[in-house]
Order: C-alpha cells, then structure tokens, then sequence
C-alpha cells in the first residue's frame, strides 16, 4: 500500500530513512566523520538565535533515532493481537475496535514524525556535505572487519593444512607398517642376499 504524507509515497520514504540509517551507521562506525568546518558554521534561526552546523546535525540524528524508536513501539503495539473471548459483550467489541483504531492512528502519527525527523537530519546531512564538514576515514571499525575477513581466510587455510597433515601421518603411518619393526625394505633384503 502506497500512502501520500505530503508528498512522499512509502517507497520515496523508505529510501529517505535508509540515506540518513547509512548516514547515521557510518558516523558511529567512525567511517566519516564530521570536521571542524561544522562548527564554525554559523546558521541563524527565525528568532534570532544563532546555531553550529555540527550541533544542529547531531540534534537531528538524535531526533530520528529517538523517533524511529518510537514508531518501532508503536509498530509493536499495533501488531499485538486481542483475542476477545466467544461471548464478548458487544461493548468489549466495540472498545476492542477502537483501541485497534487509536492504535493504528498513533502508529501512523509515529510514521509521520519519523519521516519529518529524517527529512530534517537529511537536510542537515546535505548541507554538511555541501560546505565538506564530512570527511571519509579509515575507522577502526573497517580496519577490524578487513581483520575478521583475514582471519577467516587464515582459519581456512589452517583447516586444510591440517587435513593434509592429517592425510600425510596416514600415508606414513601404513608406510611404517608396511617396513616392519625394523624399518627393513624389501629392496634392503634383496640387496643384502646379493652380498
């Protein structure tokens, strides 16, 4: 189901909430980080009031995680299933239904300050962009997964050397049965009865 919310279809939304997500999901990976150019960068607001480019961009990454949440409650409330017992009083069924109502309009009042919260910290995110406040790092957290992944190939490649290691005490294990306890050949035999 496609909904309208001022313009933005749920799909359109979708891709907004996954833009500022990513944004957001770098940040705290440290993969980006946001220079000192941010707060430098004076902006004045309608009253007067003068803000930093860097602690209007953390308010609104703090806003959509804080309302992302919320919608995500919501969600859960909304899904919750009533089972109303078979001989339910036609008022239990008729506060049933508008508890399932209120449900669903707070869940879509949720969806609706998710999205204006991930539009705003959107904005923010561009206008970082915009003045090169956003640099790209090498953070930990990517060097620690180029580990992982080394370590992986290395625990591969260990587990094969040791089944050739394994293979190999085989062989030499049936060639030790094969020699004897003395570790005579029959090649050794037949050249010492030439002598």
């Amino acid at each position: 189901m496609i909904r309208d919310l001022s313009g933005k279809t749920d799909i359109n939304a979708a891709k907004i909430f996954e833009q500022v997500e990513d944004f957001i999901r770098r940040v705290h990976d440290m993969d980006i980080v946001i220079d000192q150019k941010a707060e430098a960068a004076i902006f004045p607001d309608q009253q007067g009031k003068h803000f930093s480019l860097a602690g209007e961009l953390a308010v609104s990454m703090a806003e959509y995680e804080r309302k992302s949440a919320d919608y995500l409650v919501a969600k859960r409330a909304s899904e919750q299933i009533i089972d109303l017992p078979k001989d339910a009083s036609p008022y239990v069924i008729a506060m049933a239904k508008e508890n399932k109502r209120l449900k669903e309009q707070r869940l879509s009042q949720e969806y609706e300050l998710k999205l204006f919260a991930s539009e705003k910290c959107l904005m923010w995110i561009n206008r970082a962009f915009t003045l090169g406040a956003i640099k790209e790092t090498q953070s930990l957290s990517g060097k620690l997964r180029e580990c992982v992944k080394r370590r992986i190939e290395l625990e591969k490649q260990l587990y094969e050397a040791q089944q050739r290691l394994q293979e190999l005490q085989r062989d030499n294990d049936g060639l030790r049965r094969l020699l004897g306890p003395r570790g005579q050949t029959f090649t050794g035999d037949v050249e010492e009865g030439r002598e």
